[in-house]
Order: C-alpha cells, then structure tokens, then sequence
C-alpha cells in the first residue's frame, strides 16, 4: 500500500511530466524551490526524508493553482498560435 510519500512523489512527477508535455518544463530543483522553498525537496522525499503535513498541503495547493496557471496561459496563447498558422 502506497504511503503518503509516495503518493505525494506519484503527484509532483505526474505534474512535471504534465508540464514537459505541454512545453513548460520545470526541473525538479525549481519545482521544489517554487513550491516549498526548498530546491532539494525532491531528492529528500526520494531519500525517504518526512516533511510535515502542513508542508505537504503547501506543495499540494501550489500543484493545483500552478496547474491552472498554465491552463489559463494556454488558453491566452492558442488565439495568437492559431492565427500564425
């Protein structure tokens, strides 16, 4: 049974994958930095390292708002891309 770690690990890879899919890739570190202050945060949960439970809705919610963030650039972009074709 997975554990909330890696369940959170699960998580922050499908949102970078995602990213990477829609050309706006984040390293790990930057993801780590970006979300929990904290640009060694991947290699630590990879490590097994704990975080709170505070820290883990931070990085949670930061997923969520930086998802529609991206969305919503998207959506600005597709008119202009549309109209180079």
């Amino acid at each position: 049974m997975p554990t909330m770690l890696t369940k959170l690990i699960s998580q922050i890879d499908a949102h970078l994958a995602w990213r990477r899919e829609i050309d706006r890739a984040l390293a790990e570190s930057t993801f780590g930095r970006l979300a929990a202050n904290d640009g060694k945060l991947m290699a630590r949960l990879r490590a097994g390292r704990q975080i709170t439970v505070e820290k883990m809705g931070q990085v949670q919610a930061w997923i969520a708002a930086d998802r529609k963030a991206c969305l919503a650039a998207l959506k600005r972009e597709a008119p202009s891309k549309q109209e180079a074709a």
